[in-house]
């Protein structure tokens, strides 16, 4: 995914998490689809998926799909993308937007069921 067609992407993301929407599809300007999937926060509703305290944002492009951040609970998350029918197989990259427990506190199970087949992306923690 080129960078700036993600940037866009999170934007547009950021943008659903504000109006509490769970599912946004988002056609990028080179006319290629991009999927918008809130699986997991505190605000908006959506049949079959349980909200909770923190963020996690799926983003699928074609055969390949980025998640950023994971969630407060483990369980949770992993129920909402049961839920949600996203194909683990299409995970490519992991981004943490920051260390706090409810945006990594699903990567666990991330990494165990996706068989640690993914990048994770992390922020640079030293701050001099």
């Amino acid at each position: 995914m080129e960078r700036r067609v993600f940037i866009k992407t999170l934007l547009l993301s950021a943008g659903s998490l504000i109006i509490g929407s769970h599912n946004l599809i988002a056609s990028a300007l080179d006319k290629n689809t991009i999927k918008l999937l809130m699986l997991y926060n505190n605000v908006g509703s959506s049949p079959g998926l349980v909200s909770k305290w923190g963020v996690s944002i799926w983003i699928e492009e074609k055969e390949t799909a980025v998640l950023f951040d994971t969630g407060g609970d483990p369980s949770t998350l992993w129920d909402n993308m049961v839920n949600s029918k996203v194909d683990i197989k299409k995970l490519s990259k992991i981004v943490i937007s920051h260390n706090h427990w409810d945006h990594v506190n699903g990567l666990p199970i991330l990494l165990e069921k996706s068989n640690y087949r993914t990048d994770v992306f992390v922020p640079n923690l030293d701050y001099k």
